[in-house]
Formats: C-alpha cells, sequence, structure tokens
C-alpha cells in the first residue's frame, strides 16, 4: 500500500470526490427523487446508482493506494551497484534490456521509468496521475481502467436520470423548486460530458499503448506475422486470466509474478 503526499495530487483526490458526492446528491435528492419520488422504482435507482458510485470509489482508492509496480532497490546500494555495472551484468543488461538507473539505483526492467513526483522506479510506467495522486503502472492499471469505466457507466446513468426527470417530473412545481432543478441539471450535464470525454479519452489512450507496447514486444523477438490485439486481448492481458466477470471488481484477483528480477540477479 502507499500514500503520497504530493499537494498537488492530493488537491486533485478533493476535486474528484467533491464532485461524486456533488453528483450523488443532485441525481438522488433532485433527479430521481423528484420524478420517482421514493417509490419502489425510485428506491431500486437510487440503490443501482449508489452502487456504481461506490464500485467506482473502491476502483479510485486502490488505483490510488495499489503499489504501481515499485521497481524494489537494492539490499546493499553501493556494493550491488558497483556489481550490475561490472562486465557480467553490462553483458547481461544488453541482452535482457535491463538497465540501473541513475537516480534511485534500482535494476529496472524494459519498460520501467523513474518517477521524480514518487522518487522510485515504476514498471510499465505510463505517467503520473493526479487525478490518482499515484503513478500508473503494472499493478494499478486495473484499477485505473476499472475508474474511467465506472465514470462513464456513471455518467449514462446520470444522463437517463436527467432524461426521465424532465420527461415525468411532477406538474405545477413552483418556479423556485423549477429553477432549482435547472441549475442542477445544468451542472450534471456539464460534469456528464466533460467526466465521459476525459474517461474515454484516457481509456483509449492506455488500450492504444498497451496494444503498441505488446507490438513492440513481439518484434523484439523476432515475430514475422504481428497482429493487432482486439479489445479483449487487451483486457486479458491487463486484468489477468481470470473470468470477464471479476474484471469489474476492485480487487487483486490474479497476482502477476514477479520472479523475474530475481532471476537476472541470480543468473
Amino acid at each position: 500500500m502507499v500514500f503520497r503526499t504530493d499537494m498537488f495530487g492530493l488537491f486533485c483526490v478533493l476535486i474528484t470526490y467533491t464532485s461524486i458526492c456533488y453528483t450523488d446528491y443532485a441525481v438522488t435528492v433532485h433527479m430521481i427523487g423528484g420524478s420517482m419520488s421514493y417509490s419502489v422504482w425510485g428506491v431500486m435507482n437510487i440503490m443501482g446508482f449508489n452502487f456504481i458510485l461506490l464500485l467506482m470509489v473502491l476502483s479510485h482508492v486502490r488505483a490510488m493506494t495499489c503499489d504501481p509496480g515499485i521497481v524494489s532497490t537494492l539490499p546493499n546500494k553501493q556494493a550491488d551497484y558497483n556489481l550490475i555495472k561490472s562486465e557480467k551484468y553490462s553483458q547481461q543488461e544488453n541482452i535482457n534490456g535491463w538497465t540501473v538507473c541513475s537516480k534511485c539505483e534500482a535494476v529496472k526492467p524494459p519498460g520501467a521509468h523513474h518517477c521524480r513526483i514518487c522518487g522510485r522506479c515504476i514498471k510499465k510506467m505510463d505517467h503520473h496521475c493526479p487525478w490518482i495522486n499515484n503513478c500508473i503502472g503494472e499493478l494499478n492499471l486495473k484499477y485505473l481502467l476499472m475508474f474511467l469505466f465506472y465514470v462513464v457507466l456513471a455518467s449514462i446513468y446520470c444522463a437517463t436520470m436527467i432524461i426521465t426527470y424532465w420527461l415525468i417530473h411532477p406538474p405545477n412545481l413552483s418556479s423556485v423548486v423549477v429553477d432549482t432543478k435547472t441549475m442542477h441539471t445544468a451542472i450534471l450535464s456539464a460534469m456528464v460530458i466533460l467526466f465521459s470525454i476525459f474517461a474515454v479519452a484516457i481509456g483509449y489512450d492506455q488500450f492504444s499503448a498497451i496494444r503498441i507496447q505488446k507490438e513492440d514486444q513481439e518484434r523484439m523477438k523476432g515475430e514475422s506475422n504481428i497482429m493487432a490485439m482486439s479489445i479483449k486481448e487487451i483486457c486479458y492481458e491487463v486484468f489477468g486470466d481470470i473470468h470477464p466477470i471479476l474484471w469489474l471488481i476492485p480487487l487483486n484477483l490474479n497476482r502477476r509474478r514477479t520472479g523475474a528480477r530475481q532471476a537476472l540477479l541470480t543468473s
């Protein structure tokens, strides 16, 4: 478990949870409560929407606090650093693509990069995301994608509730109530559009990066017939070889093997 104390990242996290809390209030009280009152359908929709928000928050917390794939530093830095820079490991480096970070002196595998904010090397690092106050790496990418999925799902649900309210809202409402509902509708609509575009764009960027990275790995292996990965193949690559239904649960149900580094150091 990790927790960053970067002030800008914490500010972005505060904005994220403030937006979630406001959305929950506006949709539950003004949209669902205003159109369905607290009937059976109203209660079911409130429970369904809040369940989506719960999974969204859990996914965000996991992405924020999960180890993104921090490369372990050497136990005896100076001695092992000198050993790895020797001829034996220099040759190994050329073969396997492993390098020694000049900043934290960690032995990092191919695709790992040093994050100046975290101060550590991260496996398969994409970038440091202030919205989760953590790096996006090998071990928490799936939680970020889960979070983006639930953002889109909540946005669709929210848009549906807005349309439903204005179609079946009670007649003879006072001008004050109508103005209040109109204000919340405008704010929610703007948030739905903004967050949906943001989530889809980030998700597309991540899927494209995974596809390109996998194709580059196949080229390095000398593969001649390289096929583009499908969405399903990318999901298996990120979430692991488990049932697709379990991809939606923000839990670590498929642990990755981490023996490559030990194999290198003991060879």
